[in-house]
C-alpha cells in the first residue's frame, strides 16, 4: 500500500479501498477504470483512468477526470464522474447515479473467475439489455450476466428474491 500522510482536506484517499490504487506522488489521485458500460450494453473496452478523488461516503466516491479517455470520449478531462472501490480489492470502478440507486436492493455475487462483486450497469440496464422481450412490469428477481471485467458470470438478486417462491413457480 502505497505510504503518504492522509490530507486532512481529502481524507477519502487514505480509505483502505482507494489507498492501493492511489498515484505514487499524487496522493489525491487514483486509477479508476471507466467504460460505457459493461459486454451486454456497450461494444467498447473500459479503459483506466486517473481521477482526482474531492469526496465520497465511503462505498460511493467523486472525482475529477484528470486525463482524457481515449475511446470514451462523453468522458472529458474535467468531468466529474462516480466510482465504487470493489470489496475484492480490484480497481476502482465508474458507477451512475442510476446504479447507486438500485445497488441497496440488488445483491451482486463476485465473479466466478476474479472475484468482482460490482456490476458495470445498473441492474435495470443489464434487465432491459439480456431480456428485451420483458415488459416494464416483468423484472427478473435472478438472473445471470457477463463479468465487465473479466467475461466469467455473475449472479444478480434482488432483495425480493425468496428460492422457495422460484422453485414453485416452475412447477
Amino acid at each position: 500500500m502505497p505510504a503518504f500522510p492522509p490530507d486532512p482536506s481529502n481524507p477519502w484517499v487514505a480509505h483502505p479501498r482507494l489507498a492501493p490504487h492511489a498515484i505514487p506522488g499524487r496522493a489525491d489521485h487514483v486509477r479508476v477504470r471507466v467504460h460505457a458500460g459493461g459486454p451486454r450494453v456497450s461494444k467498447l473496452a473500459p479503459r483506466v483512468a486517473e481521477v482526482r478523488v474531492t469526496g465520497g461516503d465511503g462505498y460511493a466516491f467523486f472525482g475529477i477526470l484528470a486525463e482524457p479517455v481515449s475511446g470514451l470520449e462523453p468522458l472529458a478531462r474535467g468531468s466529474t464522474i462516480r466510482f465504487v472501490a470493489p470489496e475484492d480489492g480490484s480497481a476502482p470502478l465508474l458507477v451512475t447515479d442510476r446504479y447507486l440507486a438500485e445497488r441497496p436492493h440488488w445483491t451482486i455475487h463476485p465473479c466466478e473467475h476474479c472475484g468482482l462483486g460490482e456490476l458495470y450497469d445498473a441492474p435495470s440496464d443489464l434487465i432491459k439489455a439480456t431480456f428485451p422481450e420483458l415488459g416494464a412490469a416483468e423484472t427478473p428477481r435472478l438472473f445471470a450476466t457477463i463479468c465487465g471485467a473479466c467475461g466469467g458470470s455473475q449472479l444478480v438478486q434482488h432483495d425480493s428474491f425468496v428460492a422457495s417462491d422460484e422453485a414453485s413457480t416452475r412447477a
